[in-house]
């Protein structure tokens, strides 16, 4: 289980990197279409959807980097005056409880939300606009299963620390 954790980590780790890179991307591209817009009153509405595309990436990519890193979303008010133990024992049952189905749940919704997008070729309402949307959509997918993989990570990373906490009590 160590060899699987620390691989999907280097994945994760990976694809946090990955989402730097698209907000290097997603500035490069903001500044071009600003250069087009104010210096020759162009506007072209496929690089619009492109930012946002990116920004969405950037986002999901880096879901899973952050319960990697613990920077997730969670009430510290009294996480914060508990314990070690209490802690690994309040993120392996969270984790179990919320992260695992939710992350299913997502899987499962969003994929076929983007098949269905796929299967009738959607395209951008917007004249102009990108030629195909479901990329996006099936990346929102892949990233709800980096997302429970990661999750899977720190289960099997909790259990390990639980157990060698128990052994030297």
């Amino acid at each position: 289980m160590n060899r699987l954790s620390q691989l999907i980590d280097t994945f994760t780790t990976l694809l946090g990197k990955t989402g730097s890179f698209f907000s290097g991307l997603l500035l490069f591209l903001i500044i071009f279409d600003v250069f087009l817009r104010f210096l020759f009153s162009v506007s072209v509405n496929y690089l619009l959807e492109l930012e946002w595309h990116f920004f969405g990436l950037i986002f999901l990519l880096g879901g899973g980097s952050n319960i990697l890193n613990d920077k997730h979303v969670r009430v510290d008010f009294f996480y914060e005056l508990f314990s070690t133990r209490k802690k690994e024992i309040i993120n392996l049952v969270f984790h179990i409880l919320f992260l695992v189905p939710w992350s299913l749940i997502g899987i499962y919704t969003c994929f076929n939300y983007a098949s269905n997008s796929f299967y009738i070729r959607e395209t951008s309402p917007n004249p102009g606009g990108l030629a195909a949307i479901y990329p996006i959509k099936y990346a929102v997918v892949f990233c709800f299963v980096f997302i429970l993989l990661q999750g899977l990570s720190e289960i099997f990373k909790t259990i390990n620390r639980l157990k060698n906490t128990w052994n030297t009590l």
